[in-house]
């Protein structure tokens, strides 16, 4: 069987915060998390993240922001210290 190295959630914030709100968005989250916890019990991913374009780029003021605190207490709320959620990915522009 293979494994994935990295899952990522992709633009997950981006495209359901806002329309959701900030509790039922991490409620959602909390879940997938949980079923990624799962695949990697089951050797399916090594590691999961999340990937958005400005979830974590924009104040705290605005609908799409994410903290990546936030992030991290509901992924040791899941799965405890060694939760696999270890990777963000952010846009980059270089000039």
């Amino acid at each position: 069987m293979s494994t994935l190295d990295v899952y990522y959630l992709n633009n997950v914030a981006d495209s359901q915060l806002p329309q959701l709100g900030k509790l039922p968005f991490e409620d959602k989250l909390s879940k997938a998390f949980e079923f990624l916890e799962q695949a990697r019990s089951e050797g399916k991913i090594k590691h999961y993240g999340l990937s958005n374009w400005q979830a974590f780029r924009v104040g705290e003021g605005h609908p799409s922001h994410l903290s990546l605190r936030s992030v991290m207490r509901i992924a040791e709320k899941v799965a405890g210290k060694t939760h696999g959620m270890k990777f963000v990915q952010l846009p980059v522009k270089f000039h």
